[in-house]
């Protein structure tokens, strides 16, 4: 077995493990959670945001789409949608990580707050203010708002996942 080999093999068992986790993640996300009246983390955005921050671009698009279309499967919106916000996501992310800031826990909490905050606001803004012709504050003070801080408090968990499958398989920080 060659060295290329050998790198190609340990390339492709990190990909399955991060393809795991997103499993793990679609199931936790179905399991109904009742804190904070309707909010409830969003497990398969947090996992696409620090999925962004330990793979290039592409390959954290493909796994954006995914995860998308994993949540759009879940919920009752339209198919799709979660899949191109999550790209979006997945794709700025990746490209602020790989140009602009540092890949650190400090800088993944703030990408993390801000992609919440952007897709959670784009969702209610959607859905609730062009669709039903005027939003509700009250849905958005009692269900996004605690939503983006259970996103925000279950971060740590995916940030550190990736971050020691990472340098298990001596890819630098």
């Amino acid at each position: 077995m060659g060295k290329a080999s050998s790198k190609n093999i340990s390339e492709a068992l990190r990909i399955a493990i991060f393809a795991a986790i997103l499993l793990v993640s679609y199931v936790v996300s179905g399991v109904p959670y009742t804190f904070f009246y309707a909010a409830s983390p969003d497990f398969l955005l947090v996992f696409t945001v620090c999925i962004a921050m330990f793979l290039p671009p592409l390959s954290s698009g493909i796994f954006a789409v995914f995860a998308g279309l994993l949540k759009d499967i879940a919920c009752a919106s339209l198919f799709g949608f979660h899949g191109l916000i999550y790209l979006l996501c997945a794709v700025t992310v990746s490209l602020l990580i790989a140009f602009l800031v540092r890949r650190t826990f400090i800088n993944a909490l703030i990408t993390n707050a801000g992609a919440v905050i952007a897709v959670k606001f784009f969702y209610y803004f959607i859905y609730n203010v062009l669709f039903e012709k005027g939003g509700r504050i009250a849905l958005f003070t009692g269900s996004v708002i605690p939503s983006v801080l259970l996103s925000i408090i279950i971060l740590p968990v995916y940030y550190f996942a990736f971050r020691y499958v990472n340098r298990k398989f001596g890819i630098e920080d």
